[in-house]
């Protein structure tokens, strides 16, 4: 589970496999008393602890941009646009200082 209160994203190179493979993966392994809440609109998970998870495609890496993150998870990372490493490492870096 995360650190209490952070606020991480995992990431598919592409919008379909979002939903067709991370996200089915990740709610097959994800205990699901660990889970507060999830909202469809938004594919915004709530844990128990207080973290948030946000599930977010890397089609265009610029709108990766903006929140202020703990971590991230890339899934096929091999498959996404070079510069999404770029940008989620600098969305992460932002959140140590």
């Amino acid at each position: 589970m995360p650190k209490a209160g952070s606020l991480g994203v995992i990431i598919a190179p592409i919008f379909p496999m979002l939903g067709d493979a991370t996200m089915r993966t990740f709610f097959s392994i994800c205990p699901p008393e660990i889970i507060s809440s999830w909202n469809k609109s938004t594919y915004t998970l709530k844990l128990v602890n207080g973290s948030e998870i946000l599930f977010r495609s890397a089609d265009k890496p610029d709108r990766l941009r903006g929140p202020t993150i703990t971590w991230f998870w890339m899934d096929e990372a091999a498959d996404c646009k070079p510069e999404t490493w770029d940008i989620m490492r600098g969305e992460a870096q932002t959140a140590e200082v």
